[in-house]
């Protein structure tokens, strides 16, 4: 975790004049530092503990833009490849109809699909959500209405939730009724049990 930067080590010693802990990068430190806080100048100690931050950046796209139920997709996708796997990132669907994107940045786009891969020569689209939850009706409508323009052979949807909902069932099998004239399969991607198990940390 060290290696790839998502953890990064350093120190945090608190300012002796207002008390705030000052993160300081392993990189950064030196025998006198300055408080963030206060402007106050200290020295730190010699026998200061190790702390360990998360990188910002894998922060925010864990905790802000919920990538991490996409990267677990992705990898088992990967797994399941017997001969080839190409993917790209999240990608933002806009309407082809409407020119002014070209030149409106402010245009939205219809949807975004979190899943855009090719597996074995299928092409695959998905929509992933932390939890079952946070599914609505509208993912489903919108993931039709995204399917008749691009034509996937598969549309899959997933969550860090273990089994789909009686609901997530029942809006998979209105799409997949559909769509079954174009030949497109959608269906619930399970994760593999051993994500939900406890596992050792070495």
């Amino acid at each position: 975790m060290l290696f790839y930067n998502i953890f990064l080590m350093g120190i945090l010693p608190s300012c002796p004049t207002c008390g705030i802990k000052n993160w300081i990068s392993i990189n950064e430190i030196k025998y006198k530092v300055e408080c963030f806080g206060c402007r106050n100048s200290f020295l730190i100690s010699a026998e200061e503990k190790w702390h360990y931050k998360l990188n910002t950046l894998f922060e925010m796209g864990y905790s802000r833009q919920g990538l991490c139920p996409v990267i677990l997709v992705l990898g088992q996708l990967l797994g399941d490849a017997r001969n080839s796997f190409l993917f790209t990132a999240s990608l933002d669907i806009f309407n082809e109809r409407d020119d002014s994107i070209y030149y409106d940045k402010k245009i939205k786009p219809v949807t975004d699909l979190d899943i855009v891969c090719i597996l074995d020569g299928k092409f695959i689209i998905g929509e992933v959500k932390h939890n079952n939850k946070l599914f609505t009706k509208k993912d489903f409508d919108t993931m039709y209405e995204v399917a008749l323009r691009i034509r996937p052979d598969k549309i899959i949807f997933s969550s860090m939730s273990e089994q789909p909902s009686e609901l997530i069932n029942k809006y998979i099998a209105d799409l997949n009724d559909k769509l079954k004239l174009y030949k497109i399969e959608v269906e619930w991607y399970p994760l593999d049990s051993y994500i939900f198990e406890p596992s050792y940390v070495r």
